[in-house]
């Protein structure tokens, strides 16, 4: 009996003993957390960079590191145009399990704005300086991050329902930019290979389900997009140097955009794809995508209608395009055929659609 009430009493001290080591090492990790937070912030301001927030809160003993970041603000200093990024929202949110550091959660409010250079969306070269800022609403905005050796990010992912994002102001004068049932993103980056280019570095797939966009934008097929979903890897290294000359050697080495997975359903437009990109001497895209693609003809009919081709290139198409399409078990014609582009022609088989735009890199 002496023995056995010992035996209970030594695993009650052990108990206490690793329970009050595991409530230190939480304790104490809550507090690293601050002051890593803390020690971020004054890093990042000496390159430039405004940080703000109001308070750090850690909760979720003993499970979870739940971290509360209130009030936060970033913006990165202006670029030679006035443009800077930035991110502002009431709170964000990390959850932490503390036995693994490796993978972390995030949540974001109901409502943030996020700033962005308003020049990096003119691909044809024309200067617009400035920053604008956006307003996003959705039901739901989480994610994870993992982290490998010395905390650097190696993989991200984000899940966004019912988004909805207004420019300049929220409210009845917010200007609806557009709204989407559901977002999602996630990125993977490796280390390079050798060689390089035959490697991938990143890989995205991303898919928008729901995509509405402003009736006055007057899009051919319609303001709606039923999906827009795709997969892609990333074959050579793009180093840290400016876009302009890490994307021209990224190009000189070989390098290549790998599309996995393509697919498009907008009004009756339906296409799945996949192929290859690269950049020409001219810095331009250029490659060939293998296409699976049904209601080829009103689309043709609703570029020709909106003036994008004309109308006897619409009915060129239409002809020789529906003798290459074979019809499925649905009645449905399907046209299999290549996207090509090239000196910034784009053409479907053997027709030419239009021409792009040139993209000026900086």
């Amino acid at each position: 009996m002496k023995r056995l009430t010992s035996l209970v009493f030594g695993l009650v001290i052990a108990a206490a003993v690793l329970s009050a080591g595991y409530s230190a090492y939480w304790y104490v990790s809550a507090e690293q957390i601050r002051g890593g937070i803390a020690g971020w912030a004054d890093d990042v301001r000496g390159h430039d960079t405004v940080v703000e927030y109001q308070d750090v809160r850690v909760s979720g003993f003993p499970f979870w590191l739940n971290v509360m970041v209130d009030g936060l603000r970033v913006e990165t200093g202006e670029d030679a145009d006035g443009g800077y990024w930035g991110w502002s929202g009431s709170w964000i949110g990390f959850d932490i399990r503390p036995w693994s550091f490796s993978e972390i959660k995030f949540r974001l409010p109901g409502t943030y704005q996020v700033t962005y250079p308003v020049g990096i969306f003119r691909p044809d070269g024309k200067e617009k300086a400035g920053a604008r800022s956006l307003f996003a609403i959705s039901s739901k905005a989480e994610g994870y991050i993992g982290l490998k050796d010395g905390f650097q990010p190696w993989a991200a992912y984000v899940d966004i329902g019912s988004l909805e994002i207004l420019a300049e102001d929220i409210g009845p004068a917010g200007d609806n930019l557009l709204e989407a049932e559901s977002a999602r993103i996630s990125i993977r980056t490796y280390s390079p290979g050798e060689p390089a280019h035959l490697n991938s570095t990143l890989d995205v797939a991303f898919s928008l389900e729901g995509l509405v966009l402003p009736e006055d934008e007057d899009l051919p097929l319609g303001s709606r997009f039923d999906l827009i979903q795709g997969e892609a890897a990333l074959m050579g290294a793009l180093g840290p140097a400016p876009a302009a000359a890490a994307v021209q050697d990224w190009r000189d080495e070989g390098g290549t955009l790998e599309v996995l997975r393509l697919n498009l359903r907008w009004g009756d437009l339906d296409v799945e794809g996949k192929g290859t990109l690269a950049l020409d001497g001219e810095m331009q895209p250029m490659g060939a995508l293998t296409t699976s693609i049904r209601g080829f003809k009103p689309a043709l009919e609703a570029l020709a209608e909106k003036g994008i081709i004309k109308a006897s290139q619409a009915t060129t198409a239409k002809v020789i395009l529906g003798l290459l399409a074979k019809r499925g078990t649905d009645g449905r014609k399907t046209l299999s055929a290549p996207l090509t582009v090239q000196e910034r022609k784009l053409n479907i088989g053997p027709i030419h659609l239009l021409d792009l735009p040139p993209i000026t890199w900086k």
